[in-house]
């Protein structure tokens, strides 16, 4: 069980976190308002829905368009290198947001939420206690770890994925008294 401190949701101060912070990310040439944009477009079977979701006006019209168009077949097996992906150039393409993120120190990254989502973030079961798997969060310690230990010049995502993902177990039932 941890007593580490922790961030419990993305907002105010660490309003940067979220997948909704405006920060545009460009990937394989192409520019994106922010990292649901891209991995809600990423979803898509063909271009030109992946375009509609790209353009939409929010990262919450990306995120309802992107939850009602049919998902490509490999989705459950690429998802998490999608939102690796998009976090990893959130933050290597911002160095404000790197100092940022590496200014949480030893935090535990929790993308609390209270509209249900286990996988990507925590939520409270009805005993109050915080249950989930919390990968989007993960992915985030993740890539402050490599941040933190590597060069700006000697980084590539190539790189992070063989050396840092899937590094950080943890779940959101490993804590106790939040």
């Amino acid at each position: 069980m941890s007593k580490r401190k922790a961030v419990l949701r993305f907002r105010g101060r660490y309003w940067f976190l979220s997948s909704f912070y405006p920060s545009p990310i460009v990937i394989d040439g192409t520019e994106y308002p922010t990292v649901e944009h891209y991995f809600q477009s990423m979803k898509a079977t063909d271009p030109e829905t992946a375009e509609r979701i790209r353009n939409m006006e929010t990262p919450k019209q990306a995120r309802r368009l992107g939850r009602r168009i049919k998902l490509r077949e490999d989705w459950e097996e690429i998802k998490q290198i999608i939102m690796r992906r998009a976090v990893y150039e959130k933050f290597t393409q911002h160095p404000d947001l790197e100092k940022s993120l590496l200014e949480t120190g030893d935090l535990l990254l929790i993308e609390g939420n209270n509209w249900g989502k286990s996988y990507w973030g925590c939520v409270r079961n009805k005993e109050k206690k915080l249950v989930g798997e919390n990968h989007y969060g993960r992915i985030l310690m993740e890539v402050r770890k490599y941040l933190h230990e590597v060069p700006p010049e000697k980084r590539s995502f190539q790189d992070f994925m063989e050396r840092y993902a899937g590094t950080i177990d943890f779940r959101c039932e490993d804590l106790t008294g939040i």
